[in-house]
């Protein structure tokens, strides 16, 4: 079985909260899509199906997609009392060359730990508001796992 990358979708947030979100509507939010993105290649360096010289039945697509992540910054460190930690989501549609239809989607939903959390909250930049209390380098660990998730159950129901 071989696993090959169709595409890598990031969607900016579009929701509601993204107002409440205090960095939200600046570029730092733009990087964050940005930097999200550039993870998921690094962390998934497969060759396109187009390359693909011959296509055995067991062989797989995958459409990457990140429909839903946030940064956990609420209103200078209020987002604690609602629980508002950082959050990515990560969906990978499965999809079979030899029937080129989808097969399923699988999903994987990581949230930063209340402990870290804390600690992000207890930060000096944090606490003079001097940076964003979370950023990228608080998803990142989130996605690494989401996506080593994902590729367990591939293995799993796929091998």
């Amino acid at each position: 079985m071989a696993v090959y990358l169709d595409s890598i979708r990031v969607a900016p947030r579009r929701d509601f909260l993204k107002f409440i979100d205090e960095y939200s509507l600046s570029s730092v939010s733009v990087d964050l899509t940005d930097a999200i993105r550039f993870k998921l290649v690094e962390l998934l360096p497969l060759r396109s199906a187009s390359d693909a010289a011959e296509i055995d039945t067991k062989d797989v697509s995958l459409v990457v997609r990140v429909p839903y992540h946030r940064r956990g910054t609420l209103f200078f460190g209020l987002g604690f009392l609602f629980g508002w930690r950082p959050l990515v989501t990560i969906e990978f549609d499965i999809i079979s060359l030899s029937q080129e239809k989808q097969l399923e989607t699988l999903r994987s939903t990581e949230r930063l730990s209340w402990g870290n959390y804390i600690k992000g909250l207890l930060r000096f930049n944090s606490i003079f508001h001097l940076k964003p209390e979370f950023g990228f380098l608080d998803l990142k660990p989130l996605i690494e796992k989401s996506v080593l998730n994902l590729l367990v159950d591939i293995r799993a129901k796929y091998s």
